[in-house]
């Protein structure tokens, strides 16, 4: 990733117009790989941080959204987010991996957020793809995303 650094009268500024622009440049990401970031002001004093996805991997049916970020090398721990459920209430999550199925219990928040950790890993195996799903009476959702051995494939 790529952050462009003001040029001119900007890089003196305090604060940024509305006008203003930082231009930000993603080269080549795979599929649910978050790019993390940090804009800080010259004395430290002012931080933002934030997460751009440039290829997103997620399922949505009836407002439910199920969604994917790869969180470690080669994808062998996935962050799995939830959204547009009911409030406060206890999701069975589905997850198969090259054969093996579990289940997760996710508990949405109060706003119907939820985010659980996968680890896909099955002994035995050095890659595969693992199928998260999650089956209400409102809405059934799906999807997979590839881990381990060359699972990596920037796009």
């Amino acid at each position: 990733m790529l952050v462009t650094k003001p040029t001119g009268d900007l890089m003196d500024q305090e604060t940024a117009a509305e006008k203003d622009e930082l231009r930000v440049a993603l080269g080549r990401m795979a599929n649910g790989e978050p790019a993390r970031f940090l804009l800080r002001s010259q004395d430290n004093k002012t931080m933002i941080s934030g997460t751009l996805i440039k290829h997103r991997i997620e399922s949505e049916s009836k407002g439910c959204k199920l969604s994917a970020l790869i969180s470690a090398p080669e994808a062998n721990a996935i962050l799995v987010y939830t959204d547009g459920f009911p409030s406060n209430v206890e999701l069975l999550m589905k997850s198969t991996s090259a054969d093996e199925s579990r289940q997760i219990h996710a508990r949405t928040d109060s706003h119907g957020h939820s985010v659980t950790v996968e680890l896909p890993y099955v002994i035995g195996k050095d890659s595969g793809i693992v199928t998260e799903s999650i089956t209400t009476p409102n809405c059934s959702i799906a999807l997979s995303i590839p881990w381990g051995k060359d699972s990596y494939k920037p796009i």
